[in-house]
């Protein structure tokens, strides 16, 4: 649910920009599949946030999507739960 919400406020923040091709890269490999649509949104609490993913990525002309191992996404993992700890204090 992390990684969902995280994402839907990148997004968020990514439409100021007025770009058409986006690149989205995470570790979490549930909802990189999910939204490449190789496995189903099962869980009742993910699927609001997959479809507001889905909203939001809509403008864009290009999305790519990729799973990157954790171990090699170090960076984003601590901007990640930076984000989400700042979104939890406001």
């Amino acid at each position: 649910m992390a990684e969902y919400t995280a994402l839907v406020q990148a997004l968020d923040r990514a439409r100021g920009f007025e770009a058409q091709e986006i690149a989205i890269r995470s570790d979490s490999e549930l909802v990189v599949r999910q939204l490449n649509r190789s496995y189903k949104v099962k869980d009742k609490k993910l699927k609001p946030l997959n479809e507001r993913v889905r909203i939001l990525l809509y403008p864009y002309r290009k999305v790519e999507i990729q799973h990157i191992p954790r171990g090699e996404n170090r960076e984003a993992d601590e901007l990640v739960n930076r984000a989400i700890d700042e979104a939890l204090q406001t």
